[in-house]
Protein backbone atom coordinates (compact mmCIF):
# COMPACT_ATOMS: atom_id res chain seq x y z
CA UNK A 1 0.00 0.00 0.00
CA UNK A 2 1.34 3.17 -0.95
CA UNK A 3 1.24 6.16 1.18
CA UNK A 4 0.61 10.03 0.14
CA UNK A 5 4.35 10.94 0.65
CA UNK A 6 5.07 7.82 -1.46
CA UNK A 7 2.30 9.01 -4.13
CA UNK A 8 3.42 12.37 -4.21
CA UNK A 9 7.51 11.48 -4.56
CA UNK A 10 6.49 9.11 -7.09
CA UNK A 11 4.20 11.50 -9.31
CA UNK A 12 7.03 14.06 -8.89
CA UNK A 13 9.76 12.12 -10.39
CA UNK A 14 7.31 11.08 -13.11
CA UNK A 15 6.98 15.10 -13.85
CA UNK A 16 10.43 15.72 -13.66
CA UNK A 17 11.76 13.10 -16.02
CA UNK A 18 9.20 14.03 -18.56
CA UNK A 19 10.36 17.22 -18.42
CA UNK A 20 13.90 16.87 -18.59
CA UNK A 21 13.36 14.62 -21.20
CA UNK A 22 11.24 17.21 -23.39
CA UNK A 23 13.31 20.52 -22.71
CA UNK A 24 11.43 23.79 -23.86
CA UNK A 25 8.76 20.89 -25.64
CA UNK A 26 4.82 20.46 -24.33
CA UNK A 27 3.79 16.91 -23.87
CA UNK A 28 0.54 15.88 -22.40
CA UNK A 29 -0.18 13.71 -19.06
CA UNK A 30 -3.62 11.95 -18.64
CA UNK A 31 -3.64 11.14 -14.81
CA UNK A 32 -5.54 10.07 -12.08
CA UNK A 33 -7.14 12.83 -9.89
CA UNK A 34 -4.77 11.66 -6.82
CA UNK A 35 -1.54 12.59 -9.17
CA UNK A 36 -3.33 15.39 -10.53
CA UNK A 37 -4.03 16.95 -6.57
CA UNK A 38 -0.17 16.67 -6.10
CA UNK A 39 1.02 18.21 -8.94
CA UNK A 40 -1.51 21.06 -8.98
CA UNK A 41 -0.92 21.91 -5.21
CA UNK A 42 2.87 21.78 -5.92
CA UNK A 43 1.66 24.26 -8.98
CA UNK A 44 -0.19 26.17 -6.16
CA UNK A 45 2.94 26.07 -3.21
CA UNK A 46 0.25 24.50 -1.40
CA UNK A 47 2.31 21.41 1.20
CA UNK A 48 1.11 18.07 0.12
CA UNK A 49 -0.58 15.62 2.00
CA UNK A 50 -1.06 18.39 5.07
CA UNK A 51 -3.62 20.48 2.76
CA UNK A 52 -5.13 17.76 0.69
CA UNK A 53 -8.45 18.27 2.27
CA UNK A 54 -9.18 21.78 2.23
CA UNK A 55 -8.04 21.75 -1.43
CA UNK A 56 -10.87 21.01 -3.10
CA UNK A 57 -12.48 18.63 -5.50
CA UNK A 58 -10.76 17.74 -9.28
CA UNK A 59 -13.48 16.88 -11.38
CA UNK A 60 -13.08 14.09 -13.96
CA UNK A 61 -12.34 15.54 -17.53
CA UNK A 62 -10.98 18.52 -15.45
CA UNK A 63 -7.71 20.01 -17.90
CA UNK A 64 -4.94 21.48 -16.37
CA UNK A 65 -1.90 23.53 -17.72
CA UNK A 66 1.32 23.35 -16.31
CA UNK A 67 4.44 24.18 -16.89
CA UNK A 68 8.27 22.72 -15.25
CA UNK A 69 10.98 25.35 -15.73
CA UNK A 70 14.45 25.23 -13.43
CA UNK A 71 12.95 22.68 -11.53
CA UNK A 72 9.75 24.56 -10.56
CA UNK A 73 6.09 24.03 -11.49
CA UNK A 74 3.15 26.56 -11.50
CA UNK A 75 -0.15 26.92 -13.04
CA UNK A 76 -0.13 28.62 -16.84
CA UNK A 77 -3.65 29.58 -16.33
Amino acid sequence: VEDHLALANRIRGAISRLAAAHPGGRILVVAHGGAMRVILMDADGVPYPGGRQSFGRIANCDMSRIAVENGSIRRVD
